[in-house]
């Protein structure tokens, strides 16, 4: 296999244009003459003529420092000095610095870089591509048949690696080009005047060649749940206690100072006093002003402003509703379930039972709680208005409204009220083992009466729960949010989206941030 290969001229300013674009790394190299490479090795041979036939060595390293960023350490043999002979003899390939194209263009991305290896074919191919602000994406692409429409199709990413750019700059517009993942160098790229030559030791190349840019789609979202925040951001705190993002050469990439810096595979969020700055993760800012708060909402950022609530994704688009996420939930999992019973002949008439559906050989238990403190006049349910609840592990993915099982809803024929009561605090003493058809075992304890704790009195109009898993208290035309709230505070509590509510508080109108429940007017 070779790991060298060329291309038409035509090509090279396309792919070498993104040198002018900014956060990209830049050594200055203003005394090198030749360049020498091995098809086999990535390791770039660098000659300063010192005299008509004698050269320096110049050796290029990339090594971690005690602050965890990348030094660039440039030296020069001391040694006695290379004749043109002994390069050509230890170099396969030799490139004059004074050869090399100047570019001076952005088109290059337009276009992907197919990449021919031993393992390509119709529906495993390797994908090159710059992304900008000095980032680039290497990509193993598996084509997968979709079962939902004919002849419809995908390219799914079966790997990526992302890679920073760095640039050799020998002066006058002579530059090469690194692709790097950490300290090592799986690109480079030297554009001649008839040909680009690409080399890589970690990929074993037949050939390269540009492609539309879109002829092998992926999802962008996918790709960038290859990207490692945290070797590709550090989040540095600097001489005025504020906070600075930079890349792994210590380049600043947001060219500013935060009170709080975010980082996800998505996005980037920077707090600066009362004001958050949005950007997605390769680093490109959000013209979105006088955001109040954000927070990360799965592949979104959930923001705040003075005028409205949205979503938005990771191209700048702005939603109030986030499309529905398809999931996939395992089948065999812990749940646990309750049930209200009432029973008018008994002296304590309500009760609920508690089953644990366990996964493991400690079987399943059992055990009711005989409330002593309700009457048969009273109705009781859960917040949900059902008698019944149930809940697993799933729920966590899911979203599932919870019925607060905890909770008890009084209602007394005119208003409602809250009680809760204590399943934990309390001596468990086995009634009976029991083992169903399929001889799984189920461990029932002795029932147990308990007196339920009053958290809001009987003085309610309603008590509901919503699809943020909110309880809302409603009384006297006004409505709270219980626990943090006792009484019915707000004339309008309106969803806009899952962390931020419109409200009217006090005739004034303002937004709720539910997670902290801090107002905004």
């Amino acid at each position: 296999m070779r790991n060298c290969m060329s291309l038409l001229f035509g090509f090279f300013l396309l792919l070498f244009g993104f040198q002018t674009l900014k956060a990209q790394h830049r050594i200055h190299l203003s005394n090198i003459d030749i360049i020498a490479y091995d098809t086999d090795d990535t390791e770039i041979g660098m000659f300063e003529k010192v005299g008509s036939n004698s050269y320096v060595y110049t050796i290029i390293e990339f090594t971690e420092t005690t602050e965890g960023f990348l030094e660039t350490l440039v030296t020069q043999e001391s040694d006695e000095p290379y004749t043109m002979e002994d390069i050509k003899e230890t170099y396969a390939h030799l490139v004059f610095v004074s050869d090399i194209q100047t570019i001076d263009t952005t088109s290059w991305q337009q276009y992907d870089w197919f990449v021919q290896t031993e393992d390509t074919s119709e529906k495993a191919v390797n994908i090159l591509r710059f992304m900008g602000n000095g980032l680039a994406l290497y990509e193993e692409l598996l084509f997968q048949e979709t079962s939902n429409a004919v002849n419809s199709s995908n390219w799914q990413v079966d790997d990526a690696i992302w890679l920073e750019v760095v640039v050799l700059d020998f002066g006058n517009g002579k530059e090469i080009t690194l692709l790097n993942e950490e300290d090592d160098i799986i690109f480079f790229g030297i554009p001649l005047y008839n040909q680009i030559v690409m080399v890589s030791n970690e990929i074993d190349i037949d050939f390269i060649t540009s492609v539309e840019r879109n002829r092998y789609p992926v999802d962008d979202y996918e790709i960038l749940s290859y990207l490692e925040p945290d070797y590709m951001h550090k989040i540095v705190k600097d001489e005025t206690e504020q906070y600075r993002l930079y890349d792994n050469f210590k380049n600043d990439l947001l060219q500013q100072s935060f009170d709080t810096i975010m980082c996800s595979n998505y996005f980037i969020v920077g707090q600066k006093d009362a004001t958050y700055t949005i950007y997605n993760s390769i680093r490109t800012k959000f013209e979105t002003p006088n955001v109040q708060k954000a927070y990360f909402h799965d592949n979104y950022v959930e923001f705040l402003t003075a005028e409205t609530s949205a979503y938005v994704d990771i191209y700048g688009n702005q939603f109030q509703k986030l499309p529905q996420k398809v999931l996939n939930v395992c089948g065999t999992v812990s749940s646990i379930s309750h049930q209200i019973s009432k029973n008018e002949d008994q002296k304590y008439p309500y009760s609920v039972k508690v089953m644990h559906r366990n996964i493991g050989p400690q079987g399943d238990t059992e055990q009711t709680y005989i409330f002593k403190n309700h009457k048969k006049d009273e109705e009781l349910t859960f917040i949900n208005d059902t008698t019944s609840d149930y809940s697993d592990e799933n729920d966590e993915f899911t979203g599932a409204i919870s019925g607060f099982p905890n909770y008890i809803k009084v209602f007394n024929g005119r208003k409602y009220g809250l009680y809760s009561y204590d399943k934990i605090h309390h001596d468990k003493t086995l009634k009976t083992t029991v083992s169903d058809q399929y001889s799984l075992k189920r461990n029932v304890y002795n029932d147990l009466l308990v007196t339920t704790i009053q958290e809001l009195p009987v003085k309610y109009d309603r008590i509901t729960i919503n699809q943020d898993n909110l309880i809302l208290i409603y009384k006297n035309d006004k409505v709270g949010i219980f626990p943090q709230q006792k009484k019915s505070t707000y004339q309008l509590l309106e969803r806009v989206t899952s962390s931020f509510y419109k409200i009217v508080k006090n005739g004034k109108t303002g937004w709720l941030d539910i997670k902290t429940m801090k107002e905004y007017f």
